[in-house]
């Protein structure tokens, strides 16, 4: 009877242990199929408080999402785009409602896509951890942790 019960209360660990794991890994995207990989900003040069982030956002879900903008407490945050316009200059524009198909990525890079972020401290250094908040067909939000580097 002994044996039972230690295989019984054995089991019952694993199975807790595994409801724990899925727990985490969902609210990880907050249910909503979006994986963010690799976010970082560029540490911004020295007395200035301006400086831009990048970032993967993968949509594995069924559904088109929609990326509305973007919140960092006590920061001005927008979504950008950078282009080069007919007369061959690199031009920036901020943007709104970013699609992101189903079962594809939107790469947040040099040139394209990124993050303008200001009002930063100048206290911050390499490593450092920014939050913000990504706004997700209007009424959802998914944190973003950006490194610094």
């Amino acid at each position: 009877m002994k044996e039972i019960s230690k295989k019984f209360c054995k089991g019952h660990h694993i199975i807790c242990l595994l409801i724990f794991i899925i727990s985490c890994t969902a609210e990880k995207d907050n249910n909503l199929g979006l994986i963010i990989d690799d976010a970082y900003i560029n540490l911004p040069l020295k007395g200035q408080m301006i400086s831009v982030g990048y970032l993967k956002l993968s949509n594995n879900s069924s559904e088109t999402k929609v990326v509305n903008k973007i919140f960092c407490q006590d920061l001005n945050a927008s979504l950008h785009t950078s282009y080069l316009n007919s007369e061959g200059m690199l031009t920036m524009n901020p943007i709104k409602d970013i699609l992101i198909e189903r079962n594809s990525a939107i790469i947040f890079q040099p040139g394209s896509h990124h993050v303008m972020i200001s009002g930063l401290k100048s206290s911050l250094e390499l490593g450092s951890i920014l939050e913000c908040n990504l706004i997700i067909d209007k009424t959802k939000e998914l944190t973003v942790a950006f490194t610094l580097k």
